[in-house]
């Protein structure tokens, strides 16, 4: 989507005026050269003069929806685009009588402005502080729930606390595996020799 045309920004209403009376000038020098003046009455020209004064109006008009003057929208009735000859409105302006009330007010939102900046300069200074701690906080937790559910499962689900006499037991255990894991290893050469030693017997005492 085409970005909006930026609109036609004035400092003052003196400024529109200057443009419209510019235009205005310029557009009666023209006539002066196509039509120059004659005595008498001419209606031809005064006819001209009424439709270019018409059309720069109708231009000027067009174009307030587009202007801001200091900021603010120009009406397209505005008295400033009035016609040439016509008598512009005064603007009268208007002030309300002091208020204490407003006063206070005021100078109370002024207050509250100033430390909503200064809770904003804090916050961005400790802000991302204080959100790196609580990330590391939660992971560390994390962490440890995850330890804590490995033992759980080695464990069979039940938390089992350290003993006293703990590396003696652990010492034990992994003999007795180490034992088991060694009989293992040799006992088919045991029960062959077992059954070797059986088959001699029993061959010796069939001799008898």
């Amino acid at each position: 989507m085409a970005d909006p045309q930026r609109k036609i920004e004035l400092q003052e209403p003196d400024d529109l005026r200057y443009l419209l009376a510019n235009t205005r000038r310029v557009a009666g020098e023209k006539i002066d050269v196509a039509l120059p003046p004659i005595e008498g009455e001419d209606v031809l020209r005064q006819k001209v003069e009424e439709l270019v004064n018409s059309y720069v109006t109708e231009t000027f008009s067009l174009a307030a929806t587009n202007t801001l003057i200091n900021g603010h929208p120009v009406p397209r009735d505005s008295s400033l685009l009035a016609p040439a000859g016509a008598v512009e409105k005064e603007v009268v302006e208007e002030y309300e009588p002091f208020s204490e009330v407003l006063r206070d007010r005021a100078a109370k939102l002024l207050r509250t402005e100033e430390e909503l900046l200064l809770e904003v300069g804090q916050l961005r200074r400790e802000a991302p502080a204080r959100a790196a701690a609580a990330l590391r906080e939660e992971l560390a937790r994390d962490e440890e729930l995850g330890d804590d559910e490995e033992e759980l499962e080695e464990g069979g689900g039940v938390r089992v606390e350290r003993l006293e006499r703990q590396e003696e037991v652990e010492r034990s255990w992994r003999t007795g595996v180490e034992g088991l894991g060694g009989l293992k290893r040799e006992f088919p050469a045991k029960a062959a020799r077992m059954e070797k030693a059986k088959r001699a017997a029993e061959y010796a005492l069939a001799e008898r």
